[in-house]
């Protein structure tokens, strides 16, 4: 009995240890994962839908999960493994949405996909200008909006002979022939995640079978008047926006151009072009008897002409001269150039203490004002370096970066470096906080630099400007007593047709008293419209120049280049940039306008201004006559109306003041018997200019 219990005891033991020696335990469970899909970022426009499905994996078994948006748009038809990402509706600006899949078993694990939206494509490019049989074309067809890459194709029709476009819109090459206007439709499709948008436009290039005639009728025999090397700086548009441009020519005094240095700086809205070499072979001028001429720049991208104004005449030689476009090429703007010191080209000869100023309209305006202004000041080591530099800007209404017009207790600081090549043309470069604005510039002299920015439109403004080394420091409320001449030009916000913005332009004396107190009495010209002005406040006045205002309508931002003499900002919507001037020589006479004075437009705040340069003879007593051209705008921009030779005669009254009034014509203010500044204003012309004027 007790062996049979025995070895049943032992054969159930052994069972036991048989079974544990081949069972295994269970493998841990994989961690649980949210899987969405799609994956990856995604583009899509407004209005568009996105689908989306989700999982979460424990072992083999799917759960599901909760979804959240974080952003723009909406979610509809959630289900534990699915949902929908509506994207806003067809308005409003670009943003971004964020859609999250949690789990519901572990709320620790989710997966995320990022959305982003924008507009639907649209071709902002309206028109294109023409070319020329066997010139090289190029220009830009541009776009908004679009989810993702946007391609160009031309979706109907055809370039015309020898051109073609790439997918980023870049019409390039050397029209064959033969002339005339070919008409096509370009199309735009993005890369929607939701599926691709498109937007089309119908434009046309008229070809034509030779250079357009040079419009060279302009007098000649005079051609000495323009002898030695010259800078420039243009503002102006073109189809798509804005156009600046720089650069230098020497002319020999006997009709040609460029021999020795010709170059020109370029920045518009399809790109920056630096150091472009102007073709002396085929560049040209003349100079009629009036001292009014006209000038033919060639270059790799073809002919421009040019109609000018000459002044400051030391010696039978001009040292000034003010010129606008004057040709069909698609482009108009206006300008000056100034006879530059050869004995200034170095990096040595900028020392010292300078204030500047720059601006431009950024571009085309429709709807909204656009438009950039600065002034400031530096102190330049002589070896390249820039230090103690300050400098105010109004970028469309936001004032040093605070997000609007607030009027700043000082100045951004800033530090840079210049260098000047021994042709006379050097760089310039600001770093202001951590933006780096890369100029060109150009050496008139020591005590004077004229610059543009070489920075693409796309990260910052196309402006133009100028340095002008200050003297009478360190500065007091002494430095602006005294009247001076005040100017500036800006954009209204609503003056010209259909409420839109227009050029408006603000010019009278400015006077300070040794308390501080300003009073600035004038006139506004607006949408064919004159009226007073006037604006009073309390100034204060940095060691450095800057002039600061409390009080006021507009009050105004300085900074001084001598005594009375400064660079002027107004903190405003409508970006209103110029200079003020010591008025001497008053009080003023009918005969404090005597003699031969050169005038032209400047700071061109609108596509829309008439372009103007030209001659007047003052007779001292109450008469004056003169001779200008003008250039403006047509249907397109490659049909201008441009009217050459333009006679014309006022009668003339001057107010002890210095305010000059021409019958039926414009105002003017009297800075000193040899300088001028004319405050256009005409009921037939919604967007005045205005014009300095020196003998």
């Amino acid at each position: 009995m007790k062996v049979s219990s025995v070895c049943l005891l032992l054969v159930v033991v052994a069972l036991f240890v048989g079974c544990s020696t081949g069972m295994k335990a269970d493998p841990p469970s994989p961690s649980s994962q949210v899987i969405l899909a799609p994956s990856g970022t995604q583009a899509i426009d407004f209005g568009q839908k996105v689908s989306l499905s989700a999982s979460t994996t424990s072992g083999t078994s799917v759960q599901g999960v909760t979804w959240t948006l974080g952003g723009a748009g909406s979610l509809s038809g959630e289900t534990p493994t699915s949902a929908t990402y509506n994207a806003p509706p067809n308005s409003g600006n670009a943003g971004t949405a964020t859609v999250t899949a949690t789990s519901v078993v572990d709320s620790t694990k989710s997966a995320s996909i990022t959305i982003n939206i924008t507009p639907a494509p649209s071709v902002t490019t309206t028109s294109l200008p023409g070319g020329t049989q066997g010139t090289t074309y190029s220009q830009t067809v541009a776009t908004s909006g679009g989810a993702g890459t946007v391609t160009l194709m031309v979706s109907s029709g055809s370039l015309p002979a020898g051109l073609s476009m790439d997918s980023s819109g870049h019409i390039t090459g050397t029209p064959t022939g033969p002339s005339g206007t070919t008409s096509f439709t370009v199309k735009a499709t993005d890369s929607s995640s939701a599926g691709a948008q498109s937007a089309v436009q119908n434009l046309s290039i008229t070809i034509n079978s030779t250079a357009p005639p040079p419009v060279m009728s302009c007098g000649s025999g005079h051609e000495s008047l323009l002898n030695g090397q010259y800078a420039f700086t243009i503002q102006g548009f073109d189809a798509n926006g804005a156009v600046t441009l720089g650069g230098m020519f020497d002319a020999d005094g006997a009709g040609h151009i460029a021999r020795a240095v010709g170059v020109e700086d370029i920045n518009s809205s399809t790109g920056v072009q630096t150091n472009v070499a102007i073709n002396s072979a085929s560049s040209s001028y003349s100079v009629g008897g009036d001292n009014r001429g006209c000038m033919a720049i060639a270059t790799s991208a073809g002919t421009s002409i040019y109609r000018f104004a000459l002044g400051v005449i030391s010696s039978g030689v001009a040292s000034k001269g003010r010129f606008i476009e004057f040709d069909n090429t698609g482009t108009l703007g206006s300008g000056v150039f100034e006879k530059q010191d050869p004995s200034a080209f170095s990096t040595s000869k900028i020392t010292g203490n300078y204030a500047f100023g720059a601006d431009t309209t950024n571009t085309l305006i429709r709807n909204v004002r656009n438009r950039f202004a600065m002034v400031g000041a530096f102190v330049a080591n002589g070896s390249g370096g820039i230090t103690s530099g300050e400098l105010d800007a109004n970028d469309s209404g936001n004032v040093n970066k605070s997000g609007g017009l607030n009027y700043p207790a000082s100045g951004l600081p800033f530090t840079g470096s210049y260098s000047v090549s021994s042709n006379g043309r050097g760089a310039m470069t600001f770093a202001v906080g951590s933006q780096t604005v890369n100029m060109s510039l150009y050496m008139i002299s020591a005590s004077e630099v004229l610059f543009v920015n070489a920075n693409s439109q796309s990260s910052d403004a196309p402006f133009t400007g100028s340095a002008l080394q200050q003297s009478g420091g360190p500065f007091s409320i002494s430095s602006v007593s005294g009247p001076s001449v005040l100017y500036v030009s800006g954009l209204c916000g609503s003056c010209g047709p259909s409420s839109t913005p227009a050029s408006d332009l603000i010019a009278g004396i400015f006077t300070v008293s040794n308390s501080g107190s300003y009073s600035f009495t004038g006139e506004e010209s607006k949408a064919g419209g004159i009226s007073s002005f006037n604006d009073a406040a309390t100034v204060s006045v940095a060691s450095n120049g800057r002039v600061s205002a409390v009080g006021g309508a507009r009050p105004p931002l300085l900074y001084l280049v001598s005594p009375s003499k400064a660079f002027v900002m107004l903190v405003d919507g409508g970006v209103y940039a110029g200079f003020a001037e010591m008025q001497t020589g008053g009080p003023f006479t009918n005969h404090s306008a005597n003699g031969t004075y050169v005038f032209g437009s400047i700071t061109v705040t609108h596509q829309n201004i008439t372009h103007e340069s030209g001659v007047a003879t003052y007779d001292g007593v109450g008469a004056v006559a003169g001779t200008s051209d003008t250039a403006l705008v047509g249907s397109t921009s490659s049909d201008p109306s441009l009217k050459p030779d333009q006679a014309f005669n006022y009668t003339y009254l001057v107010s002890p003041n210095g305010r000059l009034a021409l019958t039926n014509g414009p105002v003017i203010y009297i800075i000193s018997p040899t300088k001028q500044v004319v405050l256009n204003s005409d009921p037939s012309d919604l967007y005045p200019r205005l014009e300095p004027v020196e003998q």
